[in-house]
């Protein structure tokens, strides 16, 4: 009787573990540097093909990214072109970056499941 009452709270609890991995999302952001082009003063973010498709970006749309940790900061992306295995995405034009050559930046990718982040 009371292997049974113990066994059935262990599974209990078990299951509830288990979901609950299922329930908590996990945020995955991907670190990389936004250039200053010096010689057309554009600001540029180079993307690999695999940050390409998981962002999946269109031109004229938002590049969400955040500085310093976590100052959100939004841009208009007006072009898109390949070089190579990158992909350079050309953001709007601004006057705060102009004196920084390069600035570190972090952007959200995909957000997983618990389980799922834990084993991939």
């Amino acid at each position: 009787m009371f292997v049974k009452e113990i066994f059935s709270i262990f599974t209990f609890l078990s299951l509830t573990f288990f979901s609950s991995g299922f329930a908590i999302k996990v945020k995955k952001y991907e670190h990389n540097q936004l250039i200053v082009d010096p010689v057309d003063k554009k600001t540029k973010v180079f993307l690999t093909e695999k940050s390409y498709y998981k962002l999946n970006p269109k031109t004229l749309s938002d590049f969400k990214y955040l500085v310093k940790g976590d100052i959100p900061i939004s841009k208009n992306i007006s072009e898109i072109t390949q070089k190579g295995n990158l992909y350079e995405l050309t953001l709007t034009p601004s006057e705060n970056h102009l004196g920084q050559k390069i600035e570190l930046i972090k952007y959200f990718v995909e957000s997983k499941s618990f389980w799922s982040n834990l084993f991939s």
